[in-house]
């Protein structure tokens, strides 16, 4: 069994944002990169969106390693004719950060879901009104053999085109949780 170890880093604020874009921009795993919000993986008629489609929804919580460190996220979101909503709360405790954050767009092709939002609350106080976006895949319940998947929160996006775009950024395994997607 793996334990975690709760560490607090004694970076500066400065130098925790700094570690973080460069996490991002490298990756923290191989399979981990970037978002080109421009790169789509699917044509736009088979797609469920918040505008003018049927309705979509996309809910999960568990958590995930990188870097040996955990992360727990939960998330809820609905797309309807005309919007979305929902909510997101990711942890991270590599940086000691918890954001929460209102769900803005949601684009779902099969079992895959792009949620896209606003940060609301930021333990930090830093983040707070940055767009965000991230992507699960719902890979079925329990025994499926295949656990779900999650990518990172990608800070300081713009949303809709996020959602709009659905980019194929990487993805991490969804330990002791689940995600659906409907």
């Amino acid at each position: 069994m793996k334990t975690h170890k709760r560490k607090r880093s004694t970076f500066s604020i400065f130098s925790a944002l700094i570690l973080m874009v460069a996490l991002i921009a490298i990756g923290c795993e191989s399979e981990v990169s970037s978002p080109d919000i421009n790169d789509t993986v699917t044509t736009p008629d088979m797609v469920m969106t918040a505008k003018g489609g049927p309705i979509a929804k996309a809910t999960g919580s568990g958590h995930f390693d990188i870097a040996d460190e955990l992360r727990n996220f939960a998330f809820t979101a609905k797309a309807y004719d005309g919007g979305a909503k929902g909510q997101w709360q990711l942890t991270n405790r590599f940086l000691d950060v918890t954001t929460h954050g209102v769900v803005k767009c949601l684009s779902v092709v099969g079992n895959t879901a792009w949620v896209g939002g606003m940060i609301t609350s930021s333990s930090n106080g830093i983040f707070e009104g940055l767009e965000t976006g991230f992507r699960v895949v719902d890979n079925g319940n329990g025994g499926s053999g295949t656990p779900d998947q999650i990518s990172l929160v990608f800070i300081g996006i713009d949303a809709e085109a996020f959602c709009n775009n659905m980019p194929a950024v990487g993805l991490n395994t969804v330990e002791n949780g689940n995600v659906n997607v409907h």
